[in-house]
């Protein structure tokens, strides 16, 4: 009766040599059992081999359930600022702190426990290597999905950073069981990669001022309609009837120094003095505020004020025409009534003599 064989042994037996995966055409798994292989020797002179591979695609909820049990969780980031995982399960964690540490493997593992920063800060080391080589390992390969330079940036304590570090979207993740010391120990390590490539931060805007300085300046850059309005007048519908081209409407003579300047609301945004440009009717700005008549009452009649600029070059007042002052009708009746009287009193003189 043959002895029972070891499952450590019968991985190592059908997992492929490293030598092997150099003959054969580059993907992502085959860079990943390069990469573990390798840079686990070349870190710390350990023993490592995948002994399973398989790509998952997964969502957000689908990650953090994934973390159920106790892990070491390293962000991964690029310098696009693209974001993944690595995975390290409680089994990977004990089995390498204690090589890392120590130089050596026990055949039992230990119980199951929490991640400490003293893990962290060892094997970020060895995460760092393998990454590095499956980047090199991939170089030449097109048409890849979006999983090289990635590097560790920061360690998370549990499930919940991570629900909220990352956005509900699909991922790839990779999940390796590896082989360690020879088959003493086994482990499982996930690596988590956005699952389509988007537009990394190097290509959106840098910083949320940036963002708004380059909304600001679009914004400045569009166009605008505003209208000046010389003076608004009330009129019956009569008048209203009554006008024709060529009419005369009498307005205000202090108008011409307080034109005022509306956006499309209706809102004033400036007040001005109208006046000439190239043979054109211009406006003159006021500098400050156009909220009050006061303001537009501060310019000279000759426009020479000095809190006034030019919208447009060569602006020159418009010559002031001259305008019959309009009397209130109350005043226009007391004025004929008294020149009827003083007609009467005259009649009645010449009368008498």
């Amino acid at each position: 009766m043959s002895e029972p064989v070891n499952p450590s042994v019968l991985r190592r037996m059908l997992s492929t040599p490293a030598s092997q995966l150099d003959q054969l055409e580059m993907s992502p798994a085959k860079s990943l059992q390069l990469a573990v292989a390798r840079g686990a020797e070349g870190f710390a002179g350990l023993t490592a081999s995948v002994s399973e591979f398989r790509e998952e695609r997964l969502s957000l909820d689908g990650i953090v359930q994934s973390l159920e049990k106790p892990h070491l969780i390293h962000k991964l980031s690029t310098p696009g600022g693209i974001n993944g995982l690595a995975l390290w399960d409680s089994a990977s964690v004990s089995a390498l702190t204690e090589f890392l540490i120590t130089g050596r493997m026990a055949a039992k593992p230990p119980q199951a426990r929490h991640p400490t920063t003293t893990d962290a800060a060892v094997i970020t080391g060895l995460l760092s290597r393998i990454l590095e080589i499956f980047d090199q390992e991939l170089l030449n390969v097109s048409d890849l999905p979006p999983v090289r330079g990635f590097k560790p940036s920061m360690t998370f304590d549990d499930a919940r950073a991570v629900s909220m570090a990352f956005d509900e979207m699909a991922y790839r993740m990779y999940c390796i069981t590896l082989d360690l010391g020879n088959g003493a120990r086994t482990g499982v390590l996930k690596l988590i990669f956005p699952w389509e490539k988007k537009m990394a931060k190097s290509d959106a805007p840098s910083s949320s001022n940036s963002w708004k300085s380059d909304w600001h300046q679009n914004i400045k850059n569009s166009n605008v309609m505003v209208e000046a309005v010389l003076v608004r007048l009330s009129l019956t519908l009569e008048q209203m009837e009554n006008l024709k081209i060529g009419s005369d409407i009498p307005v205000p003579l202090e108008t011409i120094a307080r034109v005022s300047v509306e956006g499309a609301d209706g809102k004033r945004v400036a007040v001005g003095r109208l006046g000439q440009s190239n043979g054109f009717r211009a406006v003159r700005i006021a500098i400050g505020s156009p909220a009050t008549d006061q303001q537009s009452s501060n310019f000279s009649a000759a426009g020479t004020n000095k809190d006034v600029r030019e919208l447009a070059p060569n602006v020159a007042p418009t010559p002031t025409p001259e305008i019959q002052e309009q009397k209130e009708p109350e005043e226009a009746d007391r004025e004929q009534a008294s020149e009827d009287k003083l007609t009467t009193k005259d009649e009645k003189f010449r009368n008498s003599a």
